[in-house]
């Protein structure tokens, strides 16, 4: 997957339309709301499943190219029984750094390569996860669009895609 340029005018008029309190976009004179149904339609993802606190810190020593580098090793030719499940393993790891939870910088938290099996990711409800983070990510980054300038806004983390889709339906 390429790194995606985030458009910053595009991005600045999305995070200033974001009310925390109400946890909607403001398109007009009306407000949208953003939920975790909405997520789990948009990924095709089950609302349900244990929760999954997502930290920042620790972060890996690892980085996205890494994951895809491993990725892509990992689809040579090989016999080993073993392949399988670390091609899975693998993909989890690689899906969660770069499309759930991208950050700055393309560093991996060191919480997201704990995932070991489709049985373990399957357990998660990610979709919730997906929304507590941006939530949480869209509310500072309001706050920083009211008071600085639209160059100050930094980098949007997290799932920034879902924003495009939700707000295009």
């Amino acid at each position: 997957m390429p790194t995606i340029q985030q458009n910053i005018p595009m991005l600045y008029y999305i995070i200033r339309s974001y009310s925390a309190k109400k946890n909607a976009f403001l398109l007009g004179k009306f407000y949208v709301k953003f939920t975790v149904n909405h997520i789990a339609l948009i990924l095709g993802l089950s609302n349900r499943g244990r929760e999954f606190q997502f930290e920042r810190i620790p972060l890996s020593n690892r980085k996205h190219k890494e994951l895809a580098r491993e990725l892509a090793d990992l689809t040579a030719e090989d016999s080993s029984p073993t392949l399988e499940s670390r091609r899975i393993n693998c993909l989890i790891r690689y899906v969660l750094a770069v499309l759930f939870f991208p950050l700055k910088g393309l560093k991996v938290p060191t919480c997201l390569l704990d995932f070991n099996g489709l049985e373990d990711f399957a357990a998660v409800n990610w979709p919730k996860a997906i929304h507590t983070f941006l939530h949480s990510h869209f509310a500072s980054m309001n706050e920083i669009a009211i008071r600085e300038e639209m160059t100050n806004l930094g980098y949007l983390e997290g799932c920034s895609v879902i924003i495009v889709v939700s707000k295009s339906t």
